[in-house]
């Protein structure tokens, strides 16, 4: 099979291509299938980490280049949309390279390690700048989104068929099993359909998408992502808050499934929490307060906590403003820390410049728009965003490429809704 991989690749890159020039409606749907359902290829090994490349990271690049090419042979570079995220986005791509052109000129950086993990930290920047563009009407938004949820729909059948085979279940495809990367992702997809379902109008369309939160939840739960299931309450709490038109009513289901919890809950779940915290787990004393506390933690988690203190007292005050560079403090467990030792203050404040954009926008989207359709994109958009950046305390999150390519399809939706409203009005 290996002598057969690259003609292969080849001649699938051709057809995309062609695709795009053709069709590029079906080529993003082709991306949108290719984001959780492609398999990945190990195309290089550089020290500690190999550097993986998937089917639908060729896919992506194949798609823009000919895009951008198929606008230079119509002459439409000039018309190349305007969003409130180019900016920040831009700022904090200049950051990243010029924080890791630092580290590579002081050596404490390999070059090629290093340029391709900048290559897959920008690959969705990529995403979000094609779709954003290439959106043009309603029609269009809702073909997308139903290839989205078809997709989702998809993933979590294949996550199923792993219950009672695999420990912690995972996307399709994975190298190494990654239960995090699907917690994510399905994290994404719960969002989405509350909601649509609290925001759509249509009896039939809110029944299909309770269904598909429901069959989503199990393999949701079963990925044992303690750090995703943190990220739930917070998404619930934040649907009660921005929807004010159902606040009360959700505020009682909310405190209703908060209650009944620990009674439902499986007990693969429990299990899973109480493990956290072990009496025979290394003990780490801790001051608060001023007074020094015993907190015993599973190891995992101790790690975790090891190598954040490690960035803060060591990484970050000998590099506080541009960082280390990409791959410069090796591999830490939790985004926030991992960006304040690669790229900085600087580096990091940008990062939450473009959350809290996106943030904003997709707010002024749910409060402004009228259509119910765009309305419930808006608010699971800010639902997600919500428990992703929760999830990320504990997780890689924002750099993970199978969890970050729905996250900024439906970014790039959203952040384009005013446009197609007005567009639509004329």
């Amino acid at each position: 099979m290996g002598e057969f991989l690259i003609p292969l690749i080849v001649l699938v890159c051709l057809f995309v291509g062609v695709l795009v020039l053709i069709n590029t409606d079906a080529a993003i749907i082709l991306l949108i299938f290719s984001m959780l359902l492609s398999p990945e290829l190990n195309v290089a090994q550089v020290p500690q980490r190999a550097v993986v490349i998937r089917f639908d990271d060729i896919l992506l690049g194949v798609v823009f280049l000919t895009w951008l090419a198929k606008m230079a042979m119509n002459k439409q570079l000039g018309l190349l949309k305007n969003t409130p995220l180019n900016l920040p986005i831009a700022v904090y791509v200049t950051i990243s390279i010029l924080s890791t052109a630092w580290g590579i000129a002081g050596g404490w950086i390999f070059p090629n390690k290093s340029f391709f993990y900048l290559l897959k930290y920008f690959e969705y920047f990529l995403l979000y700048y094609m779709i954003s563009n290439m959106i043009r009407s309603r029609e269009q938004i809702k073909a997308l989104v139903f290839v989205f949820l078809l997709t989702a729909f998809i993933i979590c059948i294949c996550a199923w068929a792993q219950f009672g085979t695999e420990a912690r279940v995972s996307a399709p495809f994975e190298g190494e099993s990654e239960p995090n990367t699907l917690s994510g992702y399905l994290l994404i997809i719960m969002a989405l359909c509350w909601g649509l379902i609290l925001c759509l109008k249509r009896f039939g369309a809110r029944l299909l998408l309770l269904g598909l939160f429901f069959f989503a939840l199990p393999p949701f739960f079963h990925t044992l992502s303690r750090g995703a299931w943190l990220g739930l309450l917070p998404m619930a709490i934040a649907l009660t808050v921005l929807h004010r038109q159902k606040s009360p009513i959700l505020a009682v289901l909310l405190a209703a499934i908060i209650l009944a919890v620990p009674i439902v809950l499986p007990d693969f779940v429990k299990h899973r929490i109480e493990e956290t915290f072990v009496p025979d787990a290394i003990t780490k004393e801790y001051e608060v307060a001023g007074k020094k506390l015993p907190v015993a933690l599973e190891g995992s988690a101790m790690l975790r906590i090891v190598s954040w203190e490690w960035v803060i007292t060591d990484r970050f005050p000998k590099k506080p403003f541009l960082g280390w560079g990409v791959t410069g403090v090796g591999f830490i467990d939790s985004n926030y820390f991992l960006m304040l030792g690669e790229i900085g203050f600087f580096g990091i404040a940008v990062f939450f410049w473009i959350l809290s954009t996106i943030f904003r926008q997709a707010y002024w989207n749910f409060q402004n728009i009228e259509d119910d359709f765009y309305k419930g994109l808006s608010l699971g958009l800010l639902v997600c965003l919500v428990g992703l950046m929760v999830q990320a305390l504990t997780a890689n999150t924002f750099i993970i490429v199978r969890i970050m390519g729905p996250f900024w399809f439906l970014t790039a939706v959203v952040m384009v809704l005013p446009r197609v409203a007005e567009e639509k009005g004329r």
